[in-house]
């Protein structure tokens, strides 16, 4: 009581003067809409609560005969993210400015008039409570990297976000029965997001959301942080399709080839962006089905979606690490695989040229392929036909001879080793013509 009355005694020695009053008029005509610091909050320092819808204040429950309940006491001027100032009507009857500060979803700290007093919230105003999808931004853009059911395993609830929405799949309040709409997702910035959630004391608050891994999601805002970790893909998304693949995607085949992961107990073999099961560690990943979706690709990295053996899809980085090893990295872990099938090399010897008598001619085996990125071929050439020549180099890619002094066929084959010894060879077919005087 002493410590009250001493504030009301600071609150009249800084006062303006008596029995002023405020009015919707103290709002600047460019002022926007506002709706942040709705709701009715009480003080327990001066014992009276204040009902604030957009910029206006009115008494719920009054400490003073000056500011009776149903008064306007209270008007917003103008607002800079979780704080605002105004004018505000004291228990004195004396108008003053007043600073107000969001120091968490359901706490204003408030300054004026001398003194420093926190008010806490109670209740949203009427309507509030039920969150809607008119609630996104127009412009909003589609969202799935927060899909899945999540599980809260200390309070005992779990919502399935679809998009921007999430809904109760199990309640553990009246105030959010299973089907609710319990969470709205406004934005998102990479792997976090800000929204309004429904909580189980039936008060609407804003909250943040972050992806910590995965499969865990960690929201803030109400009492504090809570971590909730996915049980499951949301409802249709538990598959993977070719459909999945942007339109325009250009084909690719860098990363074909059977690939086995030793320490998971699986094999999959991809092909352009489409990898299928070929050895399974779980029924939810039978042989045949598809398990892997290149969506994007840059060099020798990818991104795409994966379906796992606890049947949940995840979003997955692929890189090749060498030519016969891809690292994975999703749902948390990173994983090798070992290429267990190689692409053969595809040899080229060029094209049959003719060469002058006495002429230096080239062979020329750079056309040759091989579909594995990054693999290293060697080359070896003999000569099959003709008068021997002596050769540049018998294993570059090219190579050059002088021709022999008469008239001639000569034949000449490249073989081509991959770094797995797969090998392919190629002939070509020199002739030697007289001499043009």
């Amino acid at each position: 009581m002493i410590r009250r009355l001493m504030s009301l005694a600071l609150l009249v020695a800084f006062g303006c003067s008596a029995d002023d009053m405020v009015s919707e008029a103290d709002i600047p005509p460019d002022a926007p809409p506002l709706s942040r610091f709705d709701g009715e909050w009480f003080s327990e320092d001066f014992a009276y609560r204040i009902e604030i819808v957009g910029r206006l204040g009115t008494v719920t429950f009054s400490n003073s005969g000056r500011n009776p309940v149903g008064e306007l006491i209270l008007v917003i001027q103008s607002e800079e993210g979780a704080e605002f100032t105004g004018l505000q009507v004291f228990s004195d009857g004396n108008v003053r400015e007043v600073l107000g500060r969001l120091s968490g979803p359901d706490t204003l700290q408030m300054s004026g008039g001398g003194s420093t007093w926190e008010l806490t919230r109670v209740r949203l105003p009427e309507g509030t409570v039920v969150l809607s999808p008119d609630d996104i931004p127009e412009d909003a853009p589609p969202l799935s990297l927060f899909d899945g059911e999540w599980l809260d395993e200390t309070t005992g609830y779990a919502v399935e976000i679809v998009g921007r929405l999430g809904t109760t799949t199990f309640s553990n309040s009246d105030a959010t029965p299973e089907g609710e709409l319990a969470l709205v997702i406004l934005g998102e910035d990479g792997t976090q997001f800000t929204g309004r959630q429904l909580f189980a004391d039936g008060l609407v608050r804003e909250v943040l959301g972050r992806l910590v891994d995965f499969d865990t999601l960690r929201l803030t805002g109400g009492p504090g942080s809570v971590d909730l970790r996915r049980i499951g893909n949301a409802r249709g998304e538990g598959m993977l399709s070719a459909d999945d693949i942007p339109d325009g995607a250009p084909a690719i085949d860098r990363f074909d080839g059977e690939w086995l992961a030793e320490d998971a107990g699986y094999a999959l073999e991809i092909s352009g962006r489409l990898g299928t099961i070929t050895f399974t560690n779980s029924d939810a990943t039978p042989i045949g089905a598809l398990a892997l979706v290149i969506l994007s690709e840059d060099g020798t990295q990818f991104t795409g979606r994966q379906l796992y053996a606890d049947g949940v899809v995840r979003d997955v980085l692929g890189r090749l690490v060498d030519l016969d090893t891809m690292r994975l990295t999703g749902g948390g872990d990173t994983l090798d695989l070992l290429r267990i099938s190689n692409a053969a090399p595809v040899a080229d010897a060029g094209a049959n040229a003719p060469v002058e008598v006495g002429r230096v001619g080239t062979l020329d085996a750079t056309e040759s392929t091989d579909a594995d990125v990054d693999d290293e071929l060697s080359f070896v050439w003999t000569q099959v036909l003709g008068e021997e020549v002596m050769l540049s180099s018998t294993t570059d890619a090219v190579a050059t001879f002088v021709a022999p002094a008469t008239p001639q066929l000569l034949g000449f084959r490249v073989t081509v080793t991959d770094l797995a010894g797969a090998t392919d060879e190629a002939e070509v077919r020199v002739t030697v013509t007289p001499a043009i005087r």
